[in-house]
């Protein structure tokens, strides 16, 4: 049976050659993801910008939003900006799933070549190279076939980047987007040197003591509709306020949630 990773790497072995042409011929490459980033799109974005640093092309890993700070152990972390380009030849955009997400007319002059990888189905991405593909669990994973297929050298920096966007995206590897594939290539990214540990602690743990408390609060609101099998819960602006948490140290409530039994 053929492999999944030699299926994916023959499927957009085109489109991955000329992904790298383009890269080597640009001056300038942008970075982007999608407003008020996640793992996947800054761990996809990182892991590019952990590349190109280490192939001496200048880049700007461009965010629209603040960066969640517990992602702060991506490497290339410090090299976020909010200030956009003045000019860049080739615009590299990961896991926005819809074009308006990225809101170029904050930016400059539109790159000429913009390349899209993105896991999402198709909505309105776009980009003279487009994979876009929910066969992938994460974005994350298409940029590790891309590494693989032009035969670019995992360090255990852009390990690390890769991990922590296919550990998000799937829920700590028990979303059904976790393939056989998927453990494989933590098994690998593990064996460079990634510290599964401290990025589960990080990205899947309770940020902080106050964060840990409003969960609380939400969780002792749970409803759960027995005919539609849906379940809610809410917390206020103030009530987050008066916990001293934010919205993003709360927001993984809603993956927490996910693991509720209840039949």
């Amino acid at each position: 049976m053929i492999s999944f990773q030699l299926h994916m790497t023959k499927k957009y072995e085109r489109e991955f050659a000329r992904i790298a042409d383009a890269v080597r011929a640009a001056r300038h490459v942008l970075l982007m993801t999608h407003e008020n980033p996640d793992e996947d799109g800054l761990g996809a974005m990182l892991a590019f910008a952990n590349y190109l640093e280490t192939a001496g092309k200048q880049y700007t890993a461009y965010v629209i939003g603040t960066p969640p700070p517990r992602l702060s152990l991506l490497p290339k972390f410090d090299r976020l900006t909010s200030v956009p380009p003045a000019h860049a030849d080739v615009l590299l955009a990961f896991d926005y799933g819809s074009f308006e997400r990225l809101k170029l007319d904050k930016i400059g002059a539109e790159p000429s070549f913009i390349i899209t990888l993105d896991h999402h189905p198709q909505q309105t991405q776009q980009g003279n190279v487009n994979i876009t593909d929910p066969d992938f669990s994460s974005t994350c994973e298409i940029a590790y076939h891309f590494f693989k297929a032009n035969g670019v050298a995992l360090t255990p920096d852009i390990a690390t980047c890769i991990y922590a966007g296919i550990l998000a995206d799937t829920g700590g590897f028990v979303h059904s987007n976790t393939s056989v594939e998927v453990f494989r290539i933590a098994a690998e990214l593990k064996a460079l040197g990634v510290d599964t540990e401290f990025a589960a602690k990080r990205i899947l743990g309770l940020p902080s003591p106050s964060a840990a408390r409003a969960i609380g609060l939400a969780y002792s609101r749970l409803v759960i509709d027995k005919e539609s099998g849906v379940m809610y819960t809410c917390l206020s602006s103030r009530e987050l306020e008066e916990y001293a948490a934010t919205w993003d140290e709360v927001g993984m409530l809603v993956n927490m949630m996910n693991h509720i039994n209840a039949e």
